[in-house]
């Protein structure tokens, strides 16, 4: 008999059904899909599907990224690919192997090397075969392909009807499946092997209808005027609302919604506009902060001072012996060592590997081997997490600064051509005068090991020894021929002032702070009664000390310092009517101008007010007034004071007539009705709108009450009948062991009778058969 495995290297006639396939049933239905194929299993299909034919597999060469990423992960997650792929965005079997490939990169193996024993030798099968390329199809197919190939293009062409075929073909099929069933489960239960059928997990599409909402038993009942709602899953939609809004629609629409409400605030409310206007350009002062550029490497100072040394100073051959004697020859200098190219940056990639290989290759410790060497892994701090971090780019060296640092030696070894101790600083170049000898130090510095002396003395030996070296070199020079006298020009220093450039937001905030200043100055220049919010008069009286004109008793300067007190106070009332009036208040028909006064005079005049009225409490014997007292006398003369209705002004009951004082009082009690009337129904208005808002909260908490008290009722019923318990309990404790001792005897007595009568049995059986054996006896 022939066995036929499913399986084998794929095709490009198996790939082009399968594909076909795949867009027909979907990536749910693979047993559906390799019924197509007559040599695939549904899970070789699905591999195939996910290993290779999927249009979002990436087949392109690994990046740097790529691979230090498999590296980094594969220590995380060890031979775990199925959760390294996802994460670097190939499959499974493109990371096994890429990462052998780095491997074999970093171990310097031979890709050709025919002794691998990952390669297949002749004769040997593939085992994953739906990760690789599909073989070209034959010319001369064999009769069973075309017959595949034939099949599928109908079934996939039949896109209508009945499909009797198909529906045959899977009616046998899960009647042999029924039968194998059914004779496996008696086998097994010959055999005398139980067990239940398994349960399926998700939905049996073959048993039950999918996602299906059973109908509720209860009817609707349905009129007229109902009408059912649209279902928001099958509505038709445009192709904005599944796309949603371009961003710069979006945008666009805002603007306009922002113009329109800008005008419409303009024309409405224009101070609430510009509120709105500062506060914005104070958050755009405050978010904005000033350039800061980092300091440059090198200074103009620096630059200088590089080119000094860097300059050419040829010295004529021909000159007379003195200044050969003094000058050194500078012709021949030496030239610093300059890099060629930027570092370049370590092979990340090809240390990790390493490290892995390291890690393969360690023996368990229990041996005593020694693990890898961490040095693989020192430099890769930048991998620490679950993705690795950028490398940082090595930067390209400044020689220019590294040469002005090292005070323009070459460096040939390690050590510089031209050093001194650390206490003097560096030794200046081209030295040929040897000033800085360091010979007089090292002499100084066996004196101080050798004799115990403290480090002020050897400093100021070190100095003298310094000091006597140089004049010794000055004596050696020879005597000048010719006398130089220079006179250095005196120049007038002029001092620089630097001016600060002040930026256009700090500009910007010192005006709206001198805006803020003058504004407080102006609210501090008005009146007490504006700066108070108190209430201004409707109208302007024409008098206000009608009775001191009156009197006689007063003389004439009294009158006109009265009359120019009048006024003023007349114009000040009129002027902040005018200027500040109330809400709905009518500006005045005449122009009132008042004269300007300084912030220093208005403090002077309110000190001269204050100590007048210190003068006058004292006079007057008031000295103890308080808020307490000035607060019960408003309160006195407001009780006297009645605005009344027909008079149009304010009465003083006290020296009104008592028909007047019988008309003002009748008007405050209509007035009162009136109000009390008003509030009545207000009241009714709001008792309605409580008991609709609240009716059914009290019905709630009416409710709730109920099975409260039910339940306080049936809690102290449970309490009763469980002290009832208790109490049986205490009582049948203790009368339980009498009644137990009763039993006991009466148990004992009942064993003791069945003993007798158990032997009085065996007696009588015993005499039975010695009956039955004598001799005679059934004669």
């Amino acid at each position: 008999m022939r066995y036929l495995i499913k399986g084998g290297v794929w095709k490009n006639s198996e790939d082009e059904i399968l594909k076909a396939a795949v867009m027909k049933y979907g990536l749910n239905q693979w047993s559906r899909i390799s019924s197509l194929l007559a040599r695939k299993s549904a899970k070789q299909c699905k591999q195939r599907w996910y290993e290779w034919l999927d249009p979002q597999i990436i087949k392109t060469e690994w990046n740097r990224e790529e691979d230090e990423k498999l590296l980094h992960l594969s220590r995380i997650f060890p031979n775990q690919w199925r959760t390294i792929a996802p994460i670097v965005g190939r499959t499974p079997t493109q990371c096994v192997e890429r990462y052998d490939k780095l491997l074999d990169e970093a171990q310097g193996k031979n890709k050709f090397d025919p002794n691998d024993p990952r390669k297949l030798k002749p004769g040997e099968i593939d085992p994953n075969p739906e990760s690789k390329p599909a073989r070209p199809d034959p010319l001369h197919m064999d009769e069973d392909e075309k017959e595949m190939i034939a099949e599928a293009r109908v079934r996939l062409a039949n896109t209508k009807g009945k499909k009797a075929k198909r529906l045959a073909r899977e009616k046998l099929i899960e009647e042999s499946r029924r039968l194998a069933q059914l004779q496996k489960r008696r086998e097994l239960r010959a055999a005398g092997i139980e067990f239940g059928r398994k349960k399926v997990k998700g939905i049996d599409y073959n048993a039950e209808v999918p996602f299906e909402r059973q109908v509720p038993d209860y009817v609707y009942q349905t009129d007229q005027k109902e009408t059912p709602k649209p279902d928001v899953k099958y509505q038709t939609m445009t192709f904005n609302q599944v796309e949603g809004r371009m961003r710069d629609e979006q945008e666009r629409k805002f603007k306009e919604i922002d113009k329109k409400r800008m005008k419409k605030l303009m024309e409405n409310d224009m101070e609430k506009i510009a509120e709105k206007l500062q506060k914005e350009a104070e958050k755009l002062f405050k978010n904005k902060t000033k350039l800061t550029l980092p300091q440059p490497q090198m200074q103009d100072s620096d630059l200088e001072l590089l080119g000094k040394m860097n300059q050419n100073q040829d010295v004529s051959e021909v000159s007379n012996n003195a200044t050969k004697a003094l000058v050194g020859n500078y012709s021949q200098r030496e030239v610093a060592q300059t890099p060629i190219r930027t570092p370049m940056a370590p092979n990340s990639i090809l240390r990790e590997a390493q490290h892995a290989i390291a890690l393969q290759q360690t023996q368990t410790p229990l041996l005593g081997s020694v693990g890898p060497d961490n040095q693989v892994y020192d430099n890769w701090e930048h991998l620490k997490g679950l993705k690795p971090k950028p490398s940082v780019i090595p930067q390209t060296p400044n020689f220019l600064k590294q040469n002005l640092a090292t005070g323009g030696e070459s460096v040939r070894g390690d050590k510089l051509s031209s050093a001194t101790p650390s206490v003097f600083g560096t030794t200046p170049l081209r030295d040929n005068f040897k000033i800085n000898n360091s010979d007089a130090w090292d002499d100084a510095s066996s004196v101080s090991g050798s004799v115990g002396i403290n480090e002020q003395k050897l400093n100021k030996l070190k100095q003298k020894q310094h000091e006597t070296r140089i004049k010794d070199e000055i004596f050696k020079l020879p005597q000048p021929k010719n006398q130089f006298q220079i006179e250095i020009p005196e120049f007038e220093e002029e001092e620089k002032i630097e001016e600060n450039k002040i930026d256009q937001e700090e500009l910007e905030q010192q005006r709206l702070l001198e805006l803020e200043k003058e504004e407080l100055k102006k609210i501090r220049l008005r009146s007490l009664a504006i700066q108070r919010n108190l209430p201004r008069p409707q109208k302007i009286p024409n008098t206000v000390y009608e009775h001191i004109y009156s009197s006689e008793n007063i003389n004439e300067s009294r009158k006109q310092a009265e009359m120019l007190l009048e006024s003023e106070m007349v114009n000040l009332l009129a002027f902040d009517s005018q200027n500040f009036p109330f809400q709905g208040q009518k500006s005045l028909n005449f122009e009132v101008q008042l004269e300007n006064y300084e912030e220093n005079e208005l403090s002077k005049a309110s000190k001269l007010i204050q100590k007048e009225m210190e003068n006058i409490k004292n006079e007057l014997n008031h000295g103890n007034i308080n808020k307490d007292f000035i607060q019960q006398k408003w309160e006195d003369e407001q009780k006297n004071l009645v605005f009344s209705k027909s008079e149009g002004q304010i009465v003083d009951l006290r020296k009104a007539s008592k028909n007047d004082e019988i008309k003002v009082l009748q008007e405050q009690a209509t007035n009162k009705r009136n109000i009390l009337q008003m509030e009545q129904k207000q009241l009714e208005e709001l008792e309605k709108k409580n008991t609709l808002l609240l009716g059914g909260y009290k019905k709630v908490i009416y409710d709730n009450l109920k099975q409260i008290m039910q339940q306080i009722e049936d809690q102290y019923n449970i309490m009763i009948t469980k002290n009832v318990y208790s109490e049986l309990k205490m009582q049948e404790s203790s009368s339980i062991l009498p009644r137990l001792d009763e039993i006991r005897q009466f148990y004992a007595q009942l064993e003791m009778k069945q003993v007798n009568l158990q032997n009085k049995y065996q007696e009588l059986i015993q005499e039975k058969s010695d009956l039955l054996e004598e001799p005679g006896y059934f004669d």
